[in-house]
């Protein structure tokens, strides 16, 4: 078993179980704003995320088959995939944008379900889902072990906001 198999594994064991003890142990916690429906938000981000430890060493970032891999129910959160000068294009208009809506922007961008998957890749993305809870209907606590830092959180907050959530925040 390789570096890779071994934190996917390791994931999967902390997805499909409930470790309530989220404190330290090298955790970065974010809090998870939801409309009434944190437990939906949960159980679909664990759904996908399950999905794709299972497939990522099988498919690569560019692989069409992620898009039957994936649920509809995501695929249909995201935005479709762009030409390569499209994405040109929306990047050098993203960059003469004044710093705050660069940051509005990163907040509330859709993710094209091929960008989201290459960065959910385990050579690309340095944190692994540590645990979750629900602490009411609205509000979801969760942890991811980093092995760096700073360490890029996108694709985790895309992953909840695909999924219905309202914001993603690191908790100060």
């Amino acid at each position: 078993m390789n570096d890779n198999e071994r934190r996917l594994a390791r994931e999967r064991m902390k997805l499909t179980t409930h470790d309530k003890s989220i404190e330290d142990m090298g955790t970065v916690r974010f809090i998870v704003t939801c409309n009434r429906n944190a437990p939906e938000v949960l159980r679909k981000a664990k759904e996908v995320l399950l999905l794709a430890n299972e497939h990522a060493l099988e498919l690569g970032p560019e692989s069409e088959q992620w898009l039957s891999v994936l649920p509809q129910w995501f695929l249909d959160a995201c935005k479709p995939r762009k030409s390569h000068a499209e994405e040109i294009e929306e990047a050098e208009q993203r960059a003469k944008l004044p710093y705050e809506q660069k940051i509005e922007y990163a907040k509330t961008a859709r993710w094209s379900a091929l960008d989201w998957a290459y960065w959910i890749l385990p050579e690309e993305r340095i944190w692994i889902w540590w645990d979750a809870i629900c602490t009411d209907y609205n509000t979801i606590v969760v942890a991811v072990e980093v092995t760096d830092w700073p360490f890029p959180s996108g694709a985790l907050d895309w992953l909840f906001r695909a999924c219905g959530a309202i914001t993603v925040e690191p908790e100060v």
